[in-house]
């Protein structure tokens, strides 16, 4: 269980050709033409792990390798990922570039302002910054370097314990996790819950739409008792519409047909037309799931 309901301490299965191409737009500023950055993703074409920090870790090593070129080669950069025995993920950043005395150097390579060329501008911040989010996502770097031959890094990310649930949220009224497969918010009542509890979990709710912009939810409400019509209304009128701002698509409710939830579930069925949600309705988490793991294969 994520300790402290630290919603940045989950992990989202991202792909690593999206955050690739990110950082090839903001990197096209320092591109020349002759330049060569190759990609290749295909043996491990996504990683579980936390976007900001992925795509930080890809925007240092490649602006490194462009800043620190040797002027007498054409630039050569290589990206790679690869799946290890153990189902780790290897990122391999390869340049041709300056290099630098790696025996000389091995204790200051990620301190912080440390330099190793200084006719180049720089903070020393970027290795600094790779190492301090690799630590941070439990994963291990390993460096090779020679002078005028390049420097090559390899990264290992390791696989995080059920991606599928990935709780950021306990209380005595609600559970709310994460499932990075299906890219989904799941939430489950535990007990009929008061208005202040009901408002609480939402807004919750509403943080991971704005972090990931996830399409789905999955609402267990099979114990959540009455929800009264100041909270239905103000669901309606403020969570809703925020979360198909941020990409909401579907809801899969288990237990929406109970008679204490007549009202609601009118209401609902009206109000999602309206913003073009999908809703329906089942008797099982089973079923909700795999439902949402239809929508994941089309896609």
């Amino acid at each position: 269980m994520i300790s402290g309901n630290d919603l940045y301490k989950v992990r989202e299965k991202i792909l690593f050709e999206s955050e690739w191409k990110k950082t090839i737009s903001m990197l096209q500023d320092q591109m020349r033409p002759g330049y060569q950055v190759i990609a290749d993703f295909t043996d491990a074409p996504f990683v579980y792990s936390i976007r900001a920090m992925l795509q930080s870790i890809l925007y240092n090593l490649v602006s490194n390798a462009i800043k620190y070129r040797n002027p007498e080669n054409e630039l050569l950069v290589e990206v790679k990922t690869s799946s290890l025995e153990n189902q780790d993920i290897e990122l391999l950043v390869r340049d041709n570039g300056l290099g630098f005395n790696l025996d000389e150097q091995r204790e200051n390579i990620f301190k912080l302002y440390k330099r190793f060329h200084t006719h180049v501008d720089g903070k020393g911040l970027g290795l600094y910054l790779v190492k301090t989010q690799i630590d941070t996502l439990g994963g291990k770097i390993a460096i090779e370097s020679n002078i005028n031959r390049g420097t090559t890094f390899r990264i290992t990310f390791p696989i995080p314990l059920d991606v599928s649930k990935q709780i950021f949220f306990d209380s005595e009224a609600a559970q709310i996790y994460y499932d990075a497969n299906l890219n989904n918010t799941v939430i489950s009542w535990k007990r009929n819950i008061t208005g202040i509890e009901y408002r609480r979990a939402f807004q919750t709710i509403l943080h991971t739409l704005k972090t990931y912009h996830t399409p789905g939810w999955i609402a267990d409400l099979r114990l959540q008792g009455v929800v009264h019509n100041e909270e239905q209304l103000w669901f309606l009128s403020t969570v809703l519409p925020e979360a198909v701002r941020c990409g909401l698509k579907r809801i899969a409710a288990i237990g929406f047909h109970e008679s204490i939830r007549k009202d609601y579930y009118d209401r609902m069925i009206i109000k999602t037309a309206e913003h073009g949600i999908t809703m329906k309705v089942f008797e099982s988490l089973e079923e909700a799931i795999h439902w949402m793991e239809g929508f994941i294969q089309r896609n």
